[in-house]
């Protein structure tokens, strides 16, 4: 493509490139408004929009402007670098500035009808009870010793929704429990998210708000923890996920293997290619003196690593806009990023005769719980997949490089056993459904409440996704212990109140750690780990070898 038929397809781009932006700023007022949306959102073929490339190439003037017509800040180019992100990777502390409070004024705007949306979809799903059990796993010897699992109960009728849990913390070398219930219901024109502790026999009450309002000595403290804080990124790579029917006999016999889950018969699925992408980027931080942490030698066993670092000459404009002829010219200016990729198999088990539906009933519920944990964040990206028919009563997802959750959903609508405020409705033999008793959300005689004195705020996916990697990524280079949003870099660690589950996870992390033989067990566990592979290939060859055989000689 020539450098004319560039600048014709990519007129925005074209002038961030000159930094042009005078005519930037006029051929945007010529723009129609209903057009300029999908003008200012165009990418280029590195994948960024004229801001991003705007960012990356440090054209502060071009920036403003784009801003001010109402370019998109809350973005991320093809490698999920935001745009925060990018502003940041360059030191520059006024445009990293300029970046992060138009983002944030975006994002009240954008969420000012998230709450209506909301609530609309919980009213229209049909009313439900059911358990999800979720069960944590690592080839880790200590972090798979302390590994927590719990199940969460569910209550949803009408826009209300309530949630039990009976784990609540880590302290020593244990899980500690008890008995909380969080309950999520609207009131007037907003919503109120209540946490019962039913041993202290004490209420919580927070209003959820669903804006990005911060003042500016707030938004200081998140750039000057992010101008000092590496910059990660974590996503699975659902693209080349693939699902295949797990097979079960021998030789000639195989067929299809099934699952009793629940006295339920469930398909099973085997998820391939399931690539956990972590990306971490520090050519804007100091250079540590400190020596990377031991184990992470150990940690990192079996993952694909790319490092991009050394001398850098950024691309003429036709080396960076023909990214066929020249791939690797996308870099805009000098970084230092690693790139890590986790390849995991997991298992998939569908039923068809289960009584919910996925996407009607249960997706909104992991929807507003996703707003508050990773974990249900990640359960979010998988079931959004392109899955095989039937409900996935059990599926198993990466969190994280050394850890794995398993999911498993049981007693829909309290056909396994009776639940406290729940009533089946039968239509002959058949369960149809379940009436939800409005005692469920409301607050127990007796117990003692404190009114507004919080706000829970709805986390962004992009944040919400990366704490615990983020926490435990901190507790593995030995550091104090720290909150996973000052990780992040939003605000110091007594301004931000930490999500209870990626705190608690990066404790058993750093207890796991402390333990003078680590290095040898960690060693003796991969080593155990690889010789069980090889078994699996051997006897798997094997196998193959003799079904050929076998369809020979018939």
């Amino acid at each position: 493509m020539s450098s004319e038929s560039v600048r014709l397809k990519y007129p925005l781009h074209s002038l961030v490139w000159d930094n042009d932006h005078r005519q930037l700023a006029a051929d945007l007022g010529a723009i129609n408004k209903t057009q300029l949306p999908g003008c200012l959102e165009q990418l280029d073929p590195r994948g960024r929009t004229p801001l991003l490339m705007a960012i990356a190439l440090g054209h502060v003037e071009s920036v403003r402007v784009l801003m001010e017509h109402g370019a998109n800040a809350d973005c991320s180019n093809g490698e999920n670098w935001s745009a925060v992100q990018e502003a940041i990777a360059l030191r520059d502390v006024d445009l990293s500035r300029m970046v992060l409070k138009h983002r944030s004024q975006q994002r009240a705007t954008k969420r000012t009808n998230v709450l209506p949306e909301l609530l609309e979809r919980l009213r229209e799903a049909p009313d439900f009870y059911v358990e999800m059990k979720w069960e944590f796993s690592s080839w880790v010897p200590f972090v798979s010793r302390l590994c927590p699992s719990d199940t969460y109960r569910v209550w949803k009728s009408g826009p209300c929704v309530r949630v039990d849990t009976t784990l609540l913390g880590f302290e020593g070398s244990q899980w500690r429990r008890g008995r909380r219930s969080f309950i999520f219901r609207p009131e007037g024109n907003s919503a109120v998210a209540l946490e019962v502790d039913h041993e202290l026999r004490q209420v919580h009450f927070e209003t959820f708000r669903f804006s990005e309002d911060r003042d500016d000595d707030i938004l200081e403290d998140q750039l000057a923890h992010r101008m000092k804080s590496p910059l990660v990124t974590t996503s699975i790579d659902v693209e080349k996920i693939e699902f295949e029917r797990s097979k079960a006999g021998f030789w000639g016999w195989r067929s299809d293997r099934t699952e009793q889950i629940d006295g339920r018969d469930a398909k099973v699925f085997t998820a391939s290619n399931v690539q956990l992408v972590t990306r971490k980027r520090t050519e804007h931080v100091d250079e540590q003196t400190d020596e990377e942490h031991p184990l992470h030698s150990l940690l990192d066993q079996g993952e694909e690593v790319q490092t991009t670092s050394g001398p850098f000459t950024r691309p003429s404009f036709d080396e960076y806009f023909n990214a066929r002829r020249f791939p690797t010219q996308g870099r805009l200016h000098p970084s230092h990023e690693t790139v890590r990729v986790q390849k995991f198999k997991a298992t998939l088990c569908l039923c068809e005769q289960f009584p919910l539906s996925l996407q009607e009933q249960v997706t909104p519920i992991v929807d507003l719980m996703s707003r508050q944990s990773a974990h249900f964040n990640k359960l979010k990206e998988f079931i959004s997949l392109q899955l095989p028919s039937g409900f996935p009563v059990k599926i198993e997802i990466p969190l994280y490089r050394v850890l794995t959750a398993r999911v498993t959903f049981g007693n829909p609508l309290c056909c396994e056993h009776t639940v406290e405020g729940v009533t089946m409705l039968r239509e002959g033999d058949k369960v149809v459904g379940c009436a939800i008793d409005e005692s469920m959300f409301a607050i127990p005689a007796g117990y003692q409440s404190t009114r507004d004195v919080g706000v829970s705020q709805l986390r962004p996916a992009e944040e919400d996704d990366l704490l615990l990697q983020l926490a435990m990524e901190e507790s593995l280079q030995g550091n104090e212990l720290i909150t996973a949003w000052e990780a992040l870099g939003c605000a110091p660690r007594e301004e931000i109140r930490v999500s209870d589950d990626d705190r608690f996870l990066q404790m058993a992390l750093e207890e796991s750690l402390r333990d003078e033989e680590i290095q040898r067990i960690l060693e003796m566990s991969r080593l155990e780990h690889e010789q069980t592979q090889r078994t699996r290939d051997v006897e798997d060859e094997e196998l193959e070898r003799i079904l050929r055989l076998s369809l020979v000689e018939k």
